[in-house]
């Protein structure tokens, strides 16, 4: 249901061009009266993410993050594909973390300065740098002040189950409960 309820979303992002509340981002005017895409643009970009989405759900991380870089490359200067973009980075870095192959640094940049100061975006953004980061080390203090940041808000069309899936597999015994526990506190959100 859940999944359902993702691609509805990336639809609607698809078909207005631009994002709805769960992305806030300012449209002004001029970018309103944007061409809209084609619907076989619409059909293709709809099933290039779908297929990325089911290769993450196959563990197959390389080859989504790969379905994902080539959405962000059509997207990057589109102005009128800013909500779906926000989207594609989220599950990009959701593979790199899943995989342990780390955020590529060109992509960080380029989502930070595009949603950085989009509350909704820098929440999900900073859950995966936590889980990232806390892999190596205690994030206590900063998943107490993320708890406090974002205290109120949701993630709405966020499921943690590939993370669940991933620290369930780990080694690790002490990384696997912190980081059982920064995941308990995030669900909260939910």
């Amino acid at each position: 249901m859940k999944k359902s309820l993702f691609l509805l979303s990336v639809t609607l992002l698809l078909v207005t061009g631009c994002s709805n509340k769960q992305h806030s981002v300012n449209i002004n005017p001029s970018q309103e009266k944007q061409t809209l895409y084609s619907e076989t643009e619409k059909k293709e970009i709809l099933v290039k993410f779908e297929r990325a989405v089911v290769l993450q759900k196959q563990r197959k991380y390389a080859e989504a993050i790969e379905v994902y870089d080539s959405l962000i490359n059509y997207y990057r200067n589109r102005e009128n594909g800013r909500g779906i973009l926000s989207v594609v980075y989220i599950n990009k870095f959701e593979c790199s973390l899943l995989s342990n192959r780390g955020y590529d640094k060109r992509d960080l940049e380029d989502y930070l300065r595009r949603f950085g100061r989009i509350s909704s975006q820098l929440m999900k953004f900073e859950i995966l740098y936590i889980l990232e980061e806390g892999k190596r080390k205690s994030m206590d203090s900063l998943v107490e002040k993320w708890h406090s940041k974002y205290q109120g808000q949701r993630l709405d069309g966020w499921t943690f189950a590939y993370i669940d899936d991933w620290i369930q597999h780990l080694e690790n015994a002490t990384i696997r409960n912190r980081l059982k526990r920064y995941v308990s506190i995030f669900k909260k959100s939910l």
